[in-house]
């Protein structure tokens, strides 16, 4: 090359490229981070995927814990709990929840008293609905502590209104 000469410009490499070339020749250091990362996934509580809903979107939890600690647990190591907007959504957590350890499952639903709705942690109100009979309206649940929606995690799956204090398994959402 001429000492004029333009420097060839090369490709850049993608995040995707990067680790497929990783892969095919893995360094010393690259296997050290792949342990620590085994290590550290080995800590988080026990999780199952769901393979079949699409792209694994949902992933039950199955530590139990309130509602309010469910919620927190989602926020911060996936996206939220889930928010049931629309009947496919419905039997992704149907499906999910079907291997929960108990017989309900938390949701991302929650009862406003002072309004008087239910409405989901992402900010939507309940327009698809798939409550057991008598569990949608929750008037008398106002003297008493909170409540929160779940699922059942055998039979028709429907929703049930519980105490958020009652500790569940729970679905969290991978997507936004």
């Amino acid at each position: 090359m001429e000492e004029n000469e333009p420097a060839p410009i090369l490709p850049t490499l993608s995040l995707r490229s990067q680790r497929q070339e990783q892969a095919r020749s893995p360094s010393p250091n690259l296997q050290t981070q792949n342990l620590e990362l085994h290590r550290r996934v080995q800590r988080k509580p026990k999780s199952l995927e769901s393979n079949s809903s699409p792209q694994n979107k949902l992933i039950l939890i199955e530590e139990k814990l309130s509602w309010t600690e469910a919620v927190r647990y989602c926020r911060e190591n996936h996206v939220d709990l889930v928010s049931v907007v629309s009947e496919e959504i419905q039997l992704w957590a149907a499906e999910v929840a079907h291997e929960a350890l108990t017989a309900e499952v938390w949701l991302g639903l929650r009862h406003s008293c002072s309004v008087g709705i239910w409405f989901w942690v992402n900010g939507e109100i309940t327009c698809y609905q798939n409550w057991a009979p008598g569990n949608e309206t929750a008037v008398d649940d106002c003297e008493s502590e909170g409540r929160s929606g779940a699922v059942q995690s055998g039979g028709g799956h429907l929703w049930i209104r519980l105490p958020e204090s009652k500790q569940l398994n729970f679905i969290c959402s991978r997507y936004e």
